[in-house]
């Protein structure tokens, strides 16, 4: 059994899962900011720290980040949207058992939650309601580029510490480029951090 933590330490490993900063996470926790990088390697060290850190960031991963599969089911669903899935159908009955007219957009709230997930926005201008899905071209070259079928092979960290891959820029503004860099490190220090926790 492992030994328990201290307040501060529990502090220490609370702050930790923000940035994987050592030194940073041990000055937020209360340390000395004059021996904080000691301190840092001195507490990973520790067996029960250590420990404690490791099942936090599992926890986060498990909670937080989706598994490949659940980022390869989403993009294909994105790919394979359809304006088929949010409108009427002939003879489809809303949630109250109503009539509808075929071919209207439904509601929101009508829709499974599936559907839901591939529209990326709703805009209505008095008139019309305008339903904008996520970018399916964008989706398409994802999946073509995971399955190496572009000649590129999954991104991968190029010498400037960024990521190789698309540089271009999304409907939403987030340029898909930096969202890679920013995976990219992020399993980075996870997995050295795991690499120098398990001598």
């Amino acid at each position: 059994m492992s030994k328990a933590l201290t307040p501060k330490q529990r502090r220490f490993v609370a702050e930790y899962l923000k940035d994987h900063n050592g030194t940073q996470a041990a000055i937020r926790a209360g340390y000395s900011e004059h021996s904080a990088g000691t301190m840092a390697q001195q507490l990973l060290a520790k067996t029960h720290i250590r420990e404690a850190t490791e099942r936090a960031i599992q926890r986060v991963e498990e909670r937080c980040i989706a598994s490949a599969a659940d980022v390869l089911t989403g993009l294909t669903n994105i790919a394979q949207s359809s304006m088929g899935d949010v409108v009427w159908k002939p003879g489809e009955r809303n949630s109250s058992g109503e009539a509808t007219i075929p071919g209207t957009p439904k509601p929101i709230y009508e829709m499974p939650l599936e559907v839901q997930r591939l529209i990326k926005a709703v805009e209505f201008d008095g008139k019309k309601r305008r339903i904008i899905f996520w970018d399916k071209d964008k989706a398409y070259a994802l999946l073509m580029k995971y399955h190496h079928l572009t000649g590129e092979g999954p991104a991968a960290p190029s010498p400037a510490g960024g990521a190789a891959g698309f540089s271009a820029e999304g409907a939403d503004g987030i340029a898909y480029e930096q969202l890679e860099r920013i995976v990219v490190e992020r399993i980075t220090r996870i997995a050295a951090f795991r690499k120098s926790s398990n001598p």
